[in-house]
């Protein structure tokens, strides 16, 4: 019976991988069936012990009993519902990383993880290239316009999921690529670097400033990395980085308002001092959400506002953003927004669970290449609250249990 539920499990766990990149539906439903199958495998002492064993799963825990307790204090609690079913996500990470996966399961998770996103990829270049219609004039089954997700997109046609969310997907796909062509000296290199290629090209052709960000991030470590090692390899990649962002923005629209765009909100941040014009407000929101919600921060810096307060209390207290940018929920930074709701306590506790993520994976064979994981994803999240997103918090969960679990074995 065990054996009959663990290689279902595992079955599960692969189509979850390609499943993330292209459908919420069909990865709400693997998640549902794993949860079954690690509920009927029973183990709950071994389970236990591994509970015991990971500080950052306690920590993931405390993080939940204090939402669950920041109900206690604040006046408004709206948006707790959402939040609650949120952090229920959060559980995954026991759940995946306390069912023994065998090192093939995993190697199969992370390989349909890269055909799907390599297939969205794809899919999305035919799509701003004008030689495929957007999936939503085929169905909505895939697509569906009128989704929130969708809206309010600047220059974009998406495929599977809104810009943002694809272009963090690409680009940790990017980073698995990059790690594997860095291992490797096979023939099948070739491959790697041209998958990473359509991959990394597609992010630029996008409009998500984060998945941009963390592409250049990845190759400038690996770059000071080779530099160590090879300084022929490290003077190769960096060279590809210059040439690559110089081409992209003389040649891709795109990135290019997207730079200009970000360059002039930081110039108009840095060096004009005072309150911006209300017209300059909804150019530049974000920019004075994260400031607002400091200001607010200040008032109640140890407990917060309590769970699921951000939305009503912002809209209360800061109208003039509201009115220009709509309903907010988050202030666009997973950090600002769990100091926000349930204090500076909250904070700590999250950061724990990265801080104890990074110490495991760093004890591990190739605990370099591993921690840019957890490190990277600390920075993606400070552009938006992704860890309370759906698609780039199982994003982190299911590549985290690889990046955690995987036992390299070198055949050289």
């Amino acid at each position: 019976m065990n054996n009959y539920i663990n290689f279902s499990s595992s079955i599960f766990f692969i189509m979850l991988g390609l499943a993330i990149p292209l459908s919420i539906a069909a990865s709400s439903v693997l998640i549902g069936l794993i949860c079954v199958c690690w509920i009927f495998d029973g183990k709950w002492s071994n389970k236990l012990k591994e509970i015991k064993s990971n500080n950052w799963i306690i920590s993931i825990i405390l993080l939940i009993f204090l939402y669950l307790i920041g109900m206690l204090w604040g006046d408004s609690h709206e948006n707790a519902p959402g939040t609650f079913q949120a952090l229920a996500l959060f559980l995954m990470f026991i759940v995946l990383n306390t069912s023994s996966y065998s090192n093939k399961t995993l190697k199969l998770g992370a390989l349909m993880f890269l055909l799907s996103t390599l297939f969205s990829a794809i899919i999305a270049t035919l799509i701003n290239f004008d030689l495929l219609l957007p999936l939503h004039n085929y169905t909505s089954i895939i697509s569906d316009p009128n989704n929130s997700i969708y809206k309010n997109a600047i220059d974009q046609k998406p495929a599977f999921t809104n810009y943002n969310y694809h272009g963090i997907l690409l680009s940790f796909s990017c980073l698995i690529y990059i790690f594997l062509i860095a291992k490797r000296k096979e023939w099948k290199t070739i491959f790697l670097i041209l998958f990473f290629l359509i991959c990394f090209f597609n992010i630029f052709n996008e409009a998500g400033r984060t998945g941009q960000l963390i592409s250049i991030l990845t190759l400038m470590i690996y770059s000071i990395y080779s530099f160590k090692k090879n300084i022929f390899s490290g003077i190769a990649i960096l060279g590809f980085l210059m040439i690559s962002i110089y081409y992209l923005f003389q040649y891709s629209d795109v990135f290019k308002k997207r730079v200009i765009y970000t360059s002039n909100a930081l110039k108009n941040e840095l060096f004009h001092s005072g309150k911006m014009e209300r017209e300059k407000h909804s150019k530049y929101v974000r920019l004075e959400m994260i400031k607002e919600t400091l200001s607010l921060i200040k008032e109640k810096p140890i407990l917060g506002y309590g769970t699921g307060s951000f939305p009503s209390i912002f809209k209360e207290k800061k109208k003039y953003i509201t009115s220009l940018r709509g309903e907010i929920t988050t202030p666009h930074n997973t950090y600002l927004f769990i100091w926000f709701e349930i204090g500076i306590i909250g904070l700590i506790i999250f950061l724990s669970i990265l801080f104890y993520q990074i110490r495991s994976l760093i004890k591990l064979k190739y605990g370099f290449h591993r921690i840019l994981l957890p490190i990277l994803y600390g920075v993606a999240i400070c552009f938006d609250a992704y860890m309370f997103s759906f698609i780039t918090a199982l994003l982190y969960i299911y590549l985290f249990t690889i990046y955690k679990n995987f036992d390299f074995i070198d055949k050289r």
